[in-house]
C-alpha cells in the first residue's frame, strides 16, 4: 500500500480560511477539526465558513465541544457528551456526516477511542507520532506529528516522506514522562 500525507487543523480557527486557500493553491485539501463551542467566536470560524469550507471539498471533523485540556481524564459519559454534541452541531451546519474527529491535546485512553467509536466516528486523530493505522472495530486511528511555528521546511517535507519520526517519537515519550512525573508530584 501506498503511503499518504494527511494535513490537519485543529481548533477551527480564522486561519483556516487561508490555510484552505494556500492548501488549494496547491492542489491539496485539508482536514479541519472544530471546536464547537468556539464557532463564531472572534478568532474562530463561522458557521459561513464552515459552510465554505466544506463545500470547497476539505474535510470536517470535530475537535470535541468545549476541547477539555485533558480529554482522557474525563469520565466516559463526559466524553460521549463532547463527542456526540459536537458531532450533532457540524452535521447540523455543513448537513453531512461527520465521519472524523481528532482528541483535544492529542492524548488518548481506551476509553477516548470507545467514546469517539460509540458516537460514529470512523476515523480517530491522535498526536502519536507514528506511521502504523491502528484499529477500534471498523474505526481506524491515525497518529500525527505536529510541527510548530517556525518548523523548518525541510523537516515538514522529510516528514511528509516519512523520514524523521524517531525525533518526535523521542520528544513525545519525554513529554509524557515530564507529565507522569507532574502528576505524581501533585498528588
Amino acid at each position: 500500500m501506498g503511503q499518504a500525507t494527511l494535513l490537519t487543523f485543529d481548533d477551527g480557527g480564522k486561519s483556516a480560511m487561508s490555510i484552505a486557500s494556500y492548501l488549494e493553491k496547491n492542489n491539496l485539501l485539508g482536514h479541519f477539526f472544530i471546536t464547537t463551542s468556539l464557532i463564531g467566536e472572534k478568532y474562530f470560524l463561522n458557521k459561513k465558513e464552515i459552510i465554505k469550507l466544506h463545500e470547497r471539498g476539505h474535510i470536517i471533523g470535530s475537535h470535541s465541544h468545549s476541547h477539555p485540556h485533558v480529554f482522557k481524564s474525563l469520565s466516559y459519559q463526559e466524553m460521549i457528551d463532547e463527542w456526540s454534541l459536537s458531532k450533532e452541531i457540524i452535521e447540523k451546519i455543513i448537513q453531512s456526516e461527520v465521519l472524523s474527529c481528532s482528541i483535544p491535546g492529542g492524548d488518548a485512553n481506551f476509553d477516548t477511542y470507545k467514546s469517539a467509536v460509540f458516537c460514529g466516528y470512523k476515523y480517530i486523530f491522535n498526536s502519536e507520532p507514528t506511521m502504523s493505522l491502528r484499529a477500534l472495530n471498523s474505526t481506524v486511528i491515525l497518529g500525527r506529528i505536529c510541527p510548530k511555528k517556525g518548523s523548518k521546511y525541510k523537516e515538514i517535507e522529510n516528514l511528509s516522506k516519512g523520514h524523521g519520526f524517531l525525533k518526535f517519537q523521542i520528544i513525545r515519550q519525554i513529554k509524557q514522562l515530564i507529565k507522569t512525573i507532574l502528576l505524581c508530584i501533585k498528588i
